[in-house]
């Protein structure tokens, strides 16, 4: 089986409110740009003249190649105190964290395959929260949408840009969604290159640790597999 997750739509466990979120970041990439980054790589990313803060995001949830861990944001600055959050949560710009459960349970069903870096989360008086978080920069991508396979009304084209997209993040068009087995192969934790929503993809082994170990993630529905 294979599961679509949806996106949080409202702040709360999944999606920590943000006060001025990865604030430290800016000085963070100048740094990078300033000191590690080749001539030629800021030609290669249209930043000759200077550092493009959307540009860096993009990597961090588009097939752009690995993150350098001089390009990680450190530190996410939430608007009041929390109380608790999921084992998978998004941030700001759609980037993505991990607690350490999951983390251990994505490295050991794909080991070496997905970037974490470490990832302070706190409130507005420089309170961590307690438990411990990571970056997550998911580092497959699949081109196994297959829109002729799918139940119609459930997808719809992107009008902006080339590809497709669910017509609305809710189970009866998730579950409308025909995915390639043979593309999707033996990935477990993956991001579609044509299809932009759902965002992130679990395999069926994934799905059941997650559950297994009661962590706590985001809503996901089952596709149809062809």
């Amino acid at each position: 089986m294979t599961w679509g997750m949806v996106e949080p739509k409202n702040f709360g466990e999944w999606w920590p409110d943000p006060q001025r979120g990865f604030y430290t970041w800016d000085e963070t990439l100048q740094t990078y740009y300033d000191t590690e980054m080749s001539e030629a790589d800021k030609v290669a990313l249209d930043m000759a003249d200077g550092v493009n803060r959307f540009t860096f995001s993009r990597k961090f949830t588009t097939d752009m190649g690995p993150v350098d861990r001089g390009e990680c944001p450190q530190v996410y600055e939430t608007r009041k105190p929390l109380k608790k959050l999921g084992a998978l949560i998004m941030l700001s710009s759609g980037f993505l964290a991990v607690d350490e459960a999951l983390k251990a349970v994505i490295e050991t069903l794909e080991p070496d395959v997905h970037q974490f870096y470490p990832l302070r989360i706190e409130d507005q008086k420089a309170v961590a929260f307690p438990k411990a978080y990571f970056g997550l920069v998911i580092r497959q991508f699949r081109d196994s949408f297959r829109p002729d396979d799918s139940k119609e009304g459930s997808w719809e084209k992107m009008e902006l840009v080339e590809g497709y997209s669910v017509v609305y993040e809710l189970k009866e068009h998730i579950n409308g969604l025909a995915m390639s087995t043979e593309a999707i192969g033996e990935a477990h934790l993956w991001r579609e290159s044509v299809l932009s929503s759902p965002t992130v993809f679990f395999s069926d082994a994934l799905q059941a640790e997650i559950k297994r170990q009661g962590l706590r993630v985001p809503k996901h529905f089952k596709v149809i597999e062809v």
